[in-house]
């Protein structure tokens, strides 16, 4: 299972589109929030999944706050953020939805931690004018191997 995550574009459609166009074959797309509409629009492969969650710049859009899901025997939880005060959130709310991987955006800071056995993985920023990076996340028999890109 190969899942691209990408966030905080900001109005840059063009570099989204990239990230997919750089990933065929991919499984499924996170966009973690503030550009949701960069990508809601965007083509998928079929059988491709798309989820999003709400940014603090996505108001307008119908979004859930949080996603959570069991892809490959790993539960996911996915928000945008904006409500961590840094790492020890992030591994709460990973820890209260019994994931072992956490996504989230808004620091626009490219990371990827591992911390009391959960993955905490930022994919940064696709914002013009900015280094833009993404998160490659591969699953293969329950083992998560993430990695950070540049676009």
């Amino acid at each position: 299972m190969k899942i691209i995550v990408m966030s905080d574009s900001h109005g840059n459609t063009e570099a989204v589109e990239k990230v997919i166009i750089q990933n065929p074959g991919a499984d499924g797309f996170y966009h973690l929030g503030d550009g949701w509409r960069d990508f809601i629009f965007t083509t998928l492969e079929p059988g491709v999944f798309r989820v999003g969650v709400r940014g603090n710049c996505d108001m307008t859009y119908g979004l859930p706050q949080k996603d959570v899901r069991t892809i490959e025997d790993a539960r996911i939880a996915a928000m945008h953020g904006e409500d961590f005060h840094g790492l020890a959130d992030a591994v709460l709310f990973g820890t209260r939805e019994k994931a072992k991987i956490v996504l989230h955006g808004h620091t626009h800071i490219p990371n990827i931690d591992f911390t009391n056995g959960v993955f905490i993985i930022c994919p940064g920023t696709l914002k013009y004018g900015t280094t833009q990076t993404y998160a490659v996340i591969e699953i293969i028999n329950g083992i998560v191997k993430p990695e950070i890109k540049r676009l």
